[in-house]
């Protein structure tokens, strides 16, 4: 009799344990499905977004065919600015998205770069050099007006919206762009970025020490380069980089498709990294006169910012850490930046 009411016991716990490892999967499977279904609302969210700002930028394209061209130039600042406004969504929303949708929203934009460049060269060709008389250029001023075209009152409203920045210097105003260069050093001051987007593209053996506050930061195709820079705003992306050194505290961080990369820093939430690998970590550890009032102006707190919260989307198993970071060993660190 006790040997049957042992094994009934034996049983009911087994069963008792399957449907607790039942209820847990379904659980598990309910979760997975929600997180689906969030990540597609994202998606669906980010894509109808990017296609609205894309379709403003091309409507203005169009216009340029039916203006006069003395007008022109006010447009292509007019797109350069909503181009500019894409492309700060576009890294800004890098940290929610998956990777492929990321990457396709660059190849958009490249395509539209290219395209704003056409045009460019098309209705705005690069004057060939000449000398003119003096005579000659009195005499134009005194030309009659241009007439109204159907297009004017676009460029007006464009106009009134914009009437801050658009000249020939509206995007350096918004958008600090060091791209193409090779072996310089470069210092950036708090009046020339802060509260501004910055951008740096194709460097190679380059230094650049931003001091300052910039709104958000964008690194791609960087090469044996060690990057400083104050506290940024909101998001940092990275894209393309090699054997580098980067230094800087954010918002967020995402990094995509890099290798042999230092990292010395600080970010309040968890940083992302997809599609790398020989990656170290360390805690943000530059300072220059100033940068404590650059984290209050930037709302970065410099003690609540982790520097070892990385999340690899290439590596989904919690049982072991990723193989594609590290932490830095505390004998391989920089200590002077100087």
């Amino acid at each position: 009799m006790d040997d049957i009411d042992g094994k009934k016991d034996l049983m009911t716990k087994r069963l008792d344990r399957l449907q607790e490892e039942r209820q847990v999967k379904i659980e598990k499977q309910r979760q997975e499905k929600d997180d689906d279904v969030a990540i597609q609302d994202t998606v669906t969210t980010f894509k109808r977004q990017f296609q609205q700002e894309q379709h403003i930028i091309n409507e203005k394209l169009e216009q340029c065919q039916s203006m006069n061209s003395n007008d022109l130039p006010d447009q292509f600042d007019c797109i350069a600015i909503a181009m500019e406004k894409l492309e700060k969504f576009v890294a800004d929303s890098s940290i929610f998205l998956p990777g492929f949708i990321i990457r396709q929203g660059q190849e958009n934009l490249n395509k539209l770069r290219n395209q704003i460049q056409s045009s460019r060269d098309q209705y705005l060709p690069k004057k060939k050099f000449a000398f003119k008389s003096r005579k000659k250029v009195q005499s134009n001023k005194s030309a009659t007006p241009p007439s109204t075209t159907p297009a004017d009152s676009s460029q007006e409203s464009c106009k009134a919206q914009h009437q801050d920045v658009v000249d020939t210097n509206a995007l350096a105003r918004r958008l600090c762009d060091y791209s193409n260069l090779q072996d310089k050093n470069l210092e950036i001051t708090t009046d020339e970025i802060s509260s501004k987007d910055v951008k740096l593209s194709h460097l190679i053996g380059c230094t650049v020490r931003i001091k300052g506050y910039p709104s958000a930061l964008q690194m791609d195709h960087l090469k044996q380069c060690t990057i400083l820079s104050g506290p940024v705003s909101s998001s940092v992306f990275v894209d393309q980089c090699h054997d580098c050194k980067i230094v800087v505290a954010c918002q967020q961080l995402r990094v995509h498709s890099s290798a042999d990369v230092q990292f010395y820093i600080g970010v309040t939430s968890r940083a992302i990294i997809e599609d790398c690998t020989r990656f170290f970590f360390s805690p943000y550890n530059w300072s220059y006169p100033g940068i404590d009032q650059h984290f209050i102006a930037a709302a970065l707190d410099s003690d609540k910012l982790n520097w070892s919260a990385i999340d690899d989307f290439n590596w989904l198993r919690i049982d072991q850490p990723s193989p594609n970071w590290s932490t830095l060993p505390e004998q391989d660190r920089v200590h002077d930046w100087n």
